[in-house]
């Protein structure tokens, strides 16, 4: 099952594997405080979608960068 939690949340205990999909590290959040165990940038909605305002979710962007690189191999 997969949870969607800010970067910016307290990491917990209840956690598991904790994935950040963003481009840009989070303003702020200390790599060592965030528990982060794998950043994921490649998989985040590119810098064109952001700036044009392309309503996509971390999820979707996810799903659909996958199925692409699934297809095309």
């Amino acid at each position: 099952m997969i949870h969607l939690k800010r970067a910016y949340d307290e990491p917990s205990k209840q956690d598991g594997l904790r994935i950040l999909v963003e481009r840009l590290w989070p303003r702020g959040v200390r790599k060592d405080k965030a528990a982060i165990d794998l950043w994921l940038e490649d998989l985040a909605p590119s810098t064109v979608a952001l700036k044009n305002g392309i309503p996509i979710t971390a999820l979707q962007c996810c799903e659909q960068t996958i199925l692409h690189r699934i297809g095309s191999r």
